[in-house]
């Protein structure tokens, strides 16, 4: 399935720069990895890869799962900022993602037209940057390729560093459901929390003795790997008890931070991307 581009602007090209934080030569970018080995580049967002990492799909399938989906908002908005570092580089730094905007408003929104799902975006990009930029759309706006961020963070002179931070995985996951409270919607297979006999459609009613807090995943976030862990279900209008100790998993997170060694024409490319400006 591919994604149409009307999806690629939705609200995910304004205020991109603003998106990376600028705090003593560096940006901080996080973001959680699950079981792909796939990376988002997003700040505070939960990160698994659906079967097909498609960013139409993402949209829908899984979407009120947090830990299950990508924030399609969010890795737009990435791929906007590596568009505009893209363009940046092909017009060194003469033209940016602002002046794309600019030529879409003046193109169809200042005519009263509507732009071609297909081509449109792809079309106004390769006028704005003077070539062509198929290949940039095919794979990733359309296409499933990973995100380039390392080719393109490095037109800038900036580098990607992973930083990976074992936690606890309590092995399932709960949405509330209005009429009944926290009610198990996931158990991982394999899981202790599936060996222990947890299933589906258990209301968690107490964890540890303390009433359901909040935020699951922040709570699990802050224990470790084997921590006990008991629960306190109710099933078909009965009480039961569970006892499991917690599995682990990685998350990752991103530093992107400049380097020291970058070139004139990579600068100018950073304090453009940084600052919203072009030569």
């Amino acid at each position: 399935m591919q994604i149409v581009e009307h999806d690629f602007l939705d609200g995910r090209v304004y205020g991109l720069v603003d998106s990376l934080e600028e705090n003593e030569g560096a940006i901080h970018a996080q973001a959680q990895s699950c079981e792909e080995p796939d990376r988002e580049i997003a700040a505070g967002f939960h990160k698994s890869l659906l079967p097909e990492n498609d960013l139409q799909n993402e949209k829908y399938d899984g979407y009120n799962s947090p830990e299950r989906s990508v924030s399609y908002y969010n890795k737009g908005q990435l791929l906007g900022v590596l568009l505009d570092l893209a363009i940046r580089d092909a017009t060194d730094n003469h033209r940016s993602l602002d002046d794309l905007m600019r030529a879409m408003n003046d193109d169809y929104a200042k005519k009263g037209k509507f732009y071609d799902d297909r081509d449109g975006v792809n079309g106004v990009v390769s006028e704005v940057a003077g070539m062509p930029f198929d290949d940039f759309f095919r794979r990733y706006v359309s296409g499933t390729d990973e995100l380039p961020y390392e080719d393109l963070f490095e037109k800038a002179g900036l580098s990607l560093k992973a930083n990976d931070v074992t936690r606890g995985d309590l092995g399932f996951s709960c949405e509330n459901a209005f009429d009944s409270g926290e009610t198990v919607s996931v158990v991982s297979p394999g899981s202790a929390a599936e060996a222990a006999g947890l299933r589906p459609g258990d209301v968690v009613q107490e964890i540890n003795g303390i009433a359901m807090p909040v935020n699951l995943s922040s709570w699990a976030n802050s224990k470790s790997p084997g921590d006990k862990v008991q629960l306190r279900v109710r099933r078909d209008g009965r009480a039961m008890n569970f006892s499991f100790a917690l599995g682990s998993r990685v998350d990752r997170s991103y530093v992107v931070s400049e380097s020291p060694n970058a070139t004139e024409g990579q600068r100018r490319i950073r304090d453009g991307l940084l600052h919203g400006t072009t030569n």
